[in-house]
């Protein structure tokens, strides 16, 4: 097996990587195995549902596709993917399980290869290789090479499934994401029409009665002077009723002595001047009775007007407050809005923390806001305050103190370690009075679809009472919509590492180098920029794999993974093709740089003590180097193939080393 060989796999094997849907990649891995052996037979066989089935082939007959159907062990397939090991059988017709196979005339020669293909150190298929076009027989060499392919095909069929997954849960997320956001839309523009309805109505009617009240002078403002004309009227009403009641007496009396004076003047004809005169008193005291009777009967009506006026403020009274805390509701609701529309384009929760705190401040005038938030196992906390207030670093470690204490005792834990963002200095203003005592605080906690709590959120006040139950019910609903867009943000922040990270190592993976080698390379050439790329292959892995397994193999994989990223600078970019083979993307560094940082590398690797069952196995890794400007490339493919070449004369001559193309 020589260089071109690899090369040629290797160039075939990016289509592969390219290939994101399942239905697309099975032809294309049997028309790639075809050309990469010059086979008239291939085939791409999958376990599905407990069974091994042919996904695609070249050169079957279509029934014999549709009908084969195995079980692991059974046939040399089933035997491959029991086992997990690769078959070379140089004579099939000395071997009695394959018989029947060579006495069909579709196989002119007694040899074939078939490789397993492992994904996550378990067997999901095979891929199956007989006939040359060239009539001769396969050799080990060409099972090696079948054995490199397979792996190219078990990272191919990994990126397809983990980008059909990416799909669905990017699909899942913006529909989700859709319907909250038409919901609070339906939602706040309901309550708005209701509140303005109800506000036009309102204010129609309070119109209304202003002006039917203005012409008695019974605003809302007087309902209490309205009230005292009431109880006086009713005591005048009393008063009269009294008194037309003694005048009734009187009258009484007097009709009876009027009567009595009648037999008299009936009897006394001489009395008749004294009649005339009580008759005429009898006729001015009814004229009394009767102006009496008539104002207490304007009295009770004047009452009863009064008694309609005072429910009629009542009613707009209540409906005054009724407005109002529409009113606040829409205030809240718009605030919740504003929030909402900030922080939902924001991926990061520090980001969103920082926004919610800055938007809450118009709103709530605390002097310190504070928050914390859990990521990844570390404790983040950052502070925000009003500038147009002094506040000295003893307010500040107060106010650090309160939210640290909350998380101790929500979390139920003794002892935690912050990393506050920024330091006091930034804080204190310079003009800064002394310590100033909190005084009102309010602390709301943020939690995750499981219920967990995640962030903290902490206003602080040098005022007394300065926070109501409206303003902490209101913060509590912001909340609300922070944790679901810390919670969204987390998501699409694991989204995009199932999208760019290697799953076994944490670096990043081919396709994500594939995309920024190809930016960083454009960019270096047309700007005249030095740029190095580092190849590296770990040494013997088949052999480390053949003697302890997969798992332990995949131990060591991570192992140089994690010598590597110790290695290099912070803005380098380490990627894992697949296997145990690294690119090292170097912007900005000319060869010599790059050519000490390959060395360091395998030096680390070289001195690392890995043990297996307590005995010291040793390490080593071949590295090759492509650097500009010193190599004359205009192309990234061919820039590519400089430092994989550059790989190949390492191991070639001797391992453990590090080659440098054009040297």
């Amino acid at each position: 097996m020589d260089i071109l060989q690899i090369h040629r796999l290797f160039e075939l094997s990016k289509e592969l990587i390219l290939t994101f849907e399942e239905k697309e990649l099975y032809p294309l891995i049997v028309d790639i195995t075809a050309k990469i052996f010059e086979a008239e037979i291939c085939s791409l066989m999958l376990i599905e549902e407990g069974v091994i089935k042919i996904k695609a082939a070249v050169g079957l007959p279509e029934r014999v596709i549709k009908k084969t159907c195995l079980r692991p062990g059974e046939g040399i397939v089933g035997h491959v993917v029991k086992y997990g090991k690769p078959i070379f059988v140089k004579d099939i017709a000395k071997n009695q399980r394959f018989k029947r196979i060579f006495r069909s005339n579709r196989y002119y020669n007694g040899s074939l290869i078939i490789s397993p293909i492992i994904l996550k150190d378990k067997v999901i298929g095979t891929v199956n290789v007989t006939n040359k076009t060239s009539r001769d027989p396969f050799t080990e060499d060409d099972l090696h090479l079948l054995n490199i392919f397979s792996g190219h095909v078990a990272f191919a069929l990994e990126n397809a499934r983990l980008h059909k997954l990416e799909k669905e849960e990017v699909r899942a997320l913006k529909t989700e994401r859709l319907r909250i956001k038409e919901r609070e839309i339906q939602t706040h523009t309901q309550r708005v029409e209701t509140l303005r309805m109800e506000a036009q109505r309102l204010k129609e009617h309070t119109k209304r009665l202003i002006a039917d009240t203005e012409k008695e002078e019974t605003k809302p403002e007087k309902v209490k002077d309205i009230k005292i004309r009431v109880e006086e009227l009713t005591h005048y009403e009393k008063e009269l009723e009294e008194r037309a009641y003694k005048l009734r007496e009187e009258a009484e009396e007097l009709e009876r002595k009027a009567r009595e004076l009648e037999r008299r003047i009936q009897q006394m004809e001489r009395d008749s001047e004294e009649a005339r005169e009580l008759e005429l008193r009898i006729n001015a005291l009814r004229t009394q009775e009767e102006e009496a009777r008539q104002k207490a009967e304007e009295a009770e009506r004047q009452a009863a007007e009064l008694r309609e006026r005072v429910e009629e403020a009542e009613i707009i009274i209540a409906k005054a407050e009724e407005i109002n805390g529409l009113i606040s509701q829409a205030k809240e609701l718009q605030i919740l809005y504003g929030i909402s529309s900030r922080i939902t384009p924001l991926n990061e929760p520090r980001e969103i923390l920082r926004c919610s705190l800055e938007r809450l401040l118009p709103h709530f005038r605390y002097h310190i806001g504070l928050y914390l938030v859990d990521e990844e196992e570390e404790l983040i906390g950052e502070i925000v305050h009003r500038h147009d207030c002094p506040i000295s670093t003893e307010s500040i470690e107060e106010a650090k103190k309160g939210i640290i204490d909350s998380w101790k005792m929500l979390k139920k834990v003794k002892d935690v370690k912050v990393s506050f963002l920024s330091g006091d200095e930034e804080l204190v203003s310079p003009t800064g009075k002394g310590f100033e005592k909190i005084k009102s605080f309010f602390t709301t906690p943020l939690t995750d679809n499981k219920g967990e709590i995640t962030a903290l959120i902490s206003i602080n006040s040098f005022d007394k009472k300065a926070f109501s139950e409206s303003d902490k019910r209101l913060l509590s609903l912001v909340c609300s919509h922070v944790s679901i867009a810390i919670t969204k943000a987390r998501l699409f922040k694991r989204t995009k590492e199932l999208a760019e990270k290697d799953e076994l190592t944490g670096v990043y993976n081919y396709r994500y180098f594939d995309r920024t080698f190809q930016e960083v390379f454009k960019k270096a050439t047309d700007e005249k920029l030095p740029l190095s790329l580092i190849m590296l292959d770990f040494d013997y892995l088949k052999k480390f794999n053949d003697k302890y397994g997969h798992e332990e193999g995949n131990r060591l994989i991570r192992t140089i993974a994690d010598l590597i990223k110790k290695s290099v600078r912070e803005e380098d970019l380490v990627a894992r093709f697949g296997g145990d083979e690294f690119g090292i993307i170097l912007k900005n560094t000319e060869r010599a740089t790059a050519i000490n940082m390959a060395e360091e590398i395998r030096n680390n690797i070289w001195r690392y003590r890995y043990e297996i069952e307590g005995k010291v196995h040793k390490l080593s890794a071949s590295l090759g180097i492509a650097s500009l400007p010193e190599v004359k490339v205009e192309d990234v493919k061919r820039f590519f193939s400089r430092a994989d070449e550059a790989l190949y004369q390492a191991k070639k001559r001797g391992r453990n080393q590090v080659y440098v193309y054009g040297t």
